[in-house]
């Protein structure tokens, strides 16, 4: 079974491999449980929703994709698209909203 970084375009294994390291001061390049310290909600322009538990996302805006990490499902990427509606819910320090990759700069 492959662990989900490796199902990861690219993109965003370059990502996590930056995140990593800087949240552990170069000791890791991969995400660990202590980075998972929240929800996060997506609901879709027909009223549709999911909810992670244990999960951050990040914001690629020159891609349009949002990703969501979560520690126990996986890794998810979706479209910016539409009337995507996102929201990050803290329980402990964790990554939330603040971390958008912006290529286009």
């Amino acid at each position: 079974m492959n662990h989900p970084f490796d199902t990861l375009p690219i993109h965003w294994q370059q990502w996590v491999e930056q995140y990593a390291k800087e949240a552990s001061n170069g000791k890791w390049d991969r995400l660990g449980a202590s980075d998972f310290g929240g929800s996060v909600k997506l609901r879709f322009s027909d009223g549709t929703f999911l909810m992670f538990e244990y999960a951050f996302y990040a914001i690629d805006v020159a891609k349009e994709e949002l990703a969501v990490f979560t520690e126990h499902c996986g890794y998810h990427i979706f479209p910016l698209i539409g009337d995507l509606e996102y929201s990050y819910n803290v329980w402990a320090e964790s990554p939330g909203d603040k971390y958008q990759k912006d290529e286009s700069e």
